[in-house]
């Protein structure tokens, strides 16, 4: 852990746990002594309009409550420090209404790449008809909740998971999946392979991303739609 930053962290809640009243329970603990942290990995992109299952993660500390006779885990929480991660806690977030949403959102609503929905060609199939959905309406679980969950903006988050690869990529260049997995998932929904989603990200990345993200893009090959109908067989009456 960075010395400047002993003690920060940025966190990721497992996928697979239903008990956010748990969760909240320890991030409340992380407020009453003052220990800054931010959401990261899939409970941030669940809040970016990214629909994404947790990535199993081996290089970070966990804290995992175990139940039943078989103690399998119910309860997961993965803490990343600001070096590892290569994000800061400090900087620019945006405040989600809880740490489990029950669906996918996009709160920052200037990336929305169908912000009036009549483009069909910018409909994700698996965010229904207008794309991602939007948080306005969004009413939280537990509205007694006096800690807050903090996420990073997309651009910073997109920055950390850029560095990532690039570090990945020159030390250890067998195992770049997984921030290469996230930012596929951006270009997916996002339509980050489209001029005009690619001037609203790249003039907040940072200058060293910018071109690697140009070619991740541009790599990136998108399935056509296909419709279908189904027609009943006719049948001839004699």
């Amino acid at each position: 852990m960075e010395t400047k930053s002993e003690g920060r962290n940025v966190t990721q809640a497992s996928n697979e746990c239903p008990h956010y009243g748990f969760l909240e329970d320890i991030f409340a603990v992380f407020d009453t002594y003052q220990h800054p942290f931010i959401l990261v990995e899939s409970r941030a992109m669940n809040w970016m309009g990214i629909p994404f299952a947790a990535y199993p993660i081996e290089q970070a500390p966990r804290l995992e409550r175990r139940v039943g006779t078989e103690g399998e885990s119910d309860l997961c929480v993965v803490f990343w420090s600001e070096t590892v991660y290569m994000l800061s806690v400090d900087g620019d977030t945006v405040q989600v209404p809880e740490a489990l949403g029950y669906a996918t959102f996009l709160l920052e609503e200037r990336f929305h790449p169908n912000p009036i929905g009549d483009r069909d060609d910018l409909r994700p199939p698996a965010r229904g008809r207008k794309g991602p959905q939007r948080a306005a309406t969004y009413q939280a679980r537990n509205k007694d909740r006096t800690t807050p969950m903090l996420i990073p903006t997309i651009p910073r988050f997109m920055d950390a998971l850029s560095d990532q690869l690039r570090h990945y990529r020159e030390k250890f260049p067998i195992h770049p999946a997984r921030p290469a997995i996230h930012l596929s998932y951006f270009v997916r929904y996002l339509f980050l392979d489209t001029d005009a989603q690619q001037k609203k990200f790249y003039r907040e990345l940072s200058e060293r991303n910018r071109m690697d993200m140009h070619m991740l893009a541009t790599k990136f090959k998108r399935k056509p739609k296909f419709g279908s109908r189904r027609h009943r067989p006719s049948h001839t009456v004699r």
